[in-house]
């Protein structure tokens, strides 16, 4: 049972991070909102579509207005730190990606004085859009006004790249892919319980009933692996989440498994 709810948990998030299986319009997704003296601040990120795999995106900040004051330029993927909009960070990463050179909100050069832009939307649009600029609490309206970013293919405006930011990257875009990491953490472990249960814990004098024992546990071990290995290759191919930290959060389940599955043994050999 344990093993079908971490098959159906993976399954779900996987469908769940991939929202570009057919044509959509672009959309623009609310990160947080910020009161400024001269009025509403939002950071938010544009998505276009990504058709098979996950939605190309431009990390924005935008006005109450509805004006774009800074943008970063199209990546596939985007972690970001933002407690403040003096200090505001943009990581691109991708599936290779270690560490990222991370780019930085320049706040002193936006212009807050930006007269209210004219947009062409729809009736639908239009409410969505004002209610998206007045209310923290609505977090996503679409467009095809917005543009798709990977068509636009804008430079970046208002940020700036700080070499030294890689040596804090890691912890965005592990805080970015948090959930991804500690999925792939406990799957990772469920082999060294199929181990220990089915070659330590249980025992036979039968040579038939051993054979059938360790043979079953074999299947399940190989079959698990299997499922495990597309498991972590969809995640990264369809939501990004980068190799390298993928495989730490292998190794260390792993060795917690392996520790975990040694006191079970001998808890059990003890009684």
């Amino acid at each position: 049972m344990r093993l079908l709810s971490l098959s159906i948990l993976t399954l779900l998030y996987i469908l769940s991070s991939v929202h570009s299986a057919e044509a959509h319009r672009p959309y623009l997704v609310k990160d947080k909102t910020f009161e400024t003296p001269k009025g509403i601040i939002i950071t938010e990120r544009l998505y276009g579509d990504g058709i098979v795999v996950t939605d190309p995106m431009q990390y924005q900040i935008r006005d109450g207005k509805g004006n774009v004051l800074a943008n970063t330029k199209t990546y596939n993927h985007i972690a970001t730190f933002c407690p403040n909009l003096k200090f505001c960070w943009a990581f691109p990463y991708d599936g290779f990606t270690i560490l990222s050179v991370g780019q930085k909100l320049d706040y002193k050069g936006l212009d807050l004085e930006k007269e209210k832009p004219i947009f062409e939307l729809a009736e639908e649009e239009k409410t969505s859009f004002e209610r998206y600029l007045s209310d923290p609490n609505y977090k996503r309206t679409a467009s095809y006004e917005f543009g798709y970013p990977e068509f636009q293919n804008k430079d970046k405006i208002g940020f700036k790249a700080v070499k030294f930011s890689s040596v804090f990257s890691a912890l965005v875009i592990l805080k970015e892919n948090l959930i991804g990491l500690l999925l792939t953490l406990a799957l990772s472990i469920v082999p060294i319980f199929i181990k220990s249960f089915f070659f330590d814990i249980l025992k036979s004098e039968s040579r038939i009933i051993t054979f059938a024992r360790k043979l079953f546990g074999t299947v399940l071990i190989i079959g698990f692996t299997i499922f495990f290995i597309i498991t972590i290759f969809s995640l990264s191919f369809f939501t990004g989440l980068p190799f390298f930290y993928m495989m730490v959060s292998l190794s260390v389940g792993l060795y917690i498994g392996s520790k975990m599955g040694k006191r079970i043994v001998q808890k059990h050999n003890a009684i």
